[in-house]
């Protein structure tokens, strides 16, 4: 389904219609040309350009809920990373920067949401919603968490990448990957998961989950990230304990 401006966000739709007991037919795919309250994690505004790639993706499944769920959160990532052959690079802070963010030379190209519905101990459906910015770079206030942002378009323009190209691509990655999901392999997504990460090996630092990117206030922690654990807490030279959630930002530097 392709909806030239919706007035909210489809993800949130679906997910109350999901709520609700609505049959929805799946796989289901619904995307916005450009819209309104579009939205990443903690309800974090995502601006919904044209030419960019606004997509809600349902699925239903059946797997057991114990060892998968970590793997919900990082599939429509992965994706991304697959679908645009995006190759990581610490260094250059590209690949993946925990834990829904795709970066490319140090800007921001993607971000996803995922929620599970689950009956019982069994996982039976996935909602993802993924915005990925392709023929136009959007206007970012730029913070510590998002100093500029990038499209598939400025980043690799030897590839030609249209919205069309970009919305079909993804699609037909994230099918392949909920296929591998369906099929047990939740623990092989993580892995994968941790070997793209953009943040592994490097300087790091890591705000509760809710900071406000205007006034952050002080990080909870700063050091090099050392691993990415099958729960996805990442731990930090330094720290006794891992950290299982917050924000990050690339660095080590002084806010």
């Amino acid at each position: 389904m392709v909806v030239e401006h919706s007035r909210e966000s489809q993800f949130d739709i679906v997910h109350r219609l999901a709520r609700s007991a609505v049959d929805i037919p799946t796989p289901f795919f619904a995307v916005a040309l450009q819209g309104e309250k579009f939205h990443g994690q903690a309800d974090r505004p995502w601006i919904a350009d044209p030419g960019n790639l606004h997509l809600t993706a349902r699925f239903k499944v059946d797997i057991p809920a114990s060892g998968a769920l970590a793997a919900i959160s990082v599939l429509p990532t992965l994706a991304v990373t697959d679908a645009y052959a995006i190759q990581t690079s610490p260094q250059e802070r590209t690949g993946i920067r925990w834990l829904n963010d795709v970066f490319v030379r140090g800007r921001k190209l993607a971000g996803s949401i995922a929620v599970s519905e689950v009956e019982g101990d069994r996982i039976r459906g996935l909602l993802f919603g993924i915005g990925v910015n392709v023929e136009t770079v959007p206007s970012v206030p730029g913070n510590v968490f998002v100093p500029s942002a990038a499209s598939l378009r400025s980043s690799y323009p030897e590839a030609g990448w249209s919205l069309g190209r970009a919305m079909f691509g993804l699609i037909g990655s994230l099918v392949r990957r909920v296929d591998e999901f369906q099929s047990g392999k939740a623990g092989q997504l993580v892995d994968v998961f941790a070997k793209r990460s953009a943040c592994v090996g490097q300087g790091v630092r890591i705000w509760p989950k809710n900071a406000d990117a205007s006034a952050p206030g002080d990080p909870v922690c700063v050091g090099k990230l050392l691993s990415i654990g099958d729960d996805l807490a990442v731990r930090i030279e330094g720290r006794a304990e891992p950290v299982a959630e917050g924000r990050l930002a690339f660095g080590i530097d002084s806010v």
